[in-house]
């Protein structure tokens, strides 16, 4: 019980570290729209990129973890096709995948991360399980 209370809490604090460094990349018209865009992604370090994917895998664990033996059926909830879309791969894969995109598509630095990460790594692994 005592190592998943240490993970968590070094995860809080990694995340209340970086969050400050994060928010200061945002524009003013990004706080319409909350989350991480390309162009404050660009302009953050590797260690907050890190961060970051740290905070959203540990999340599509949880809610992994808290659905248990007995998940929600595919149309209810995104954290199976997150969590394969995810598996195997590094953090240097992922971020590595976001970089690209960003040199390829220099004109959409507005788009949300999240976004370019369920374009680029989960969907194309979702239609190949659904196709199979």
């Amino acid at each position: 019980m005592r190592k998943p209370l240490i993970a968590i809490l070094g995860l809080l604090t990694i995340l209340m570290l970086s969050a400050p460094a994060l928010a200061e990349n945002l524009s003013s018209s990004d706080a319409k729209h909350p989350g991480v865009s390309l162009e404050a992604w660009k302009n953050s370090t590797q260690a907050e990129k890190y961060a970051f994917l740290l905070g959203l895998m540990s999340m599509v664990e949880m809610e992994k973890t808290w659905q248990g033996e007995h998940p929600l059926p595919f149309k209810q909830s995104l954290i199976p096709s997150w969590s394969a879309g995810l598996a195997d791969l590094s953090f240097e894969q992922i971020s590595a995948t976001v970089d690209s995109y960003i040199v390829a598509n220099p004109g959409n630095m507005k788009r949300q991360v999240l976004e370019v990460l369920w374009f680029q790594l989960v969907q194309p692994k979702l239609t190949t399980s659904l196709g199979k």
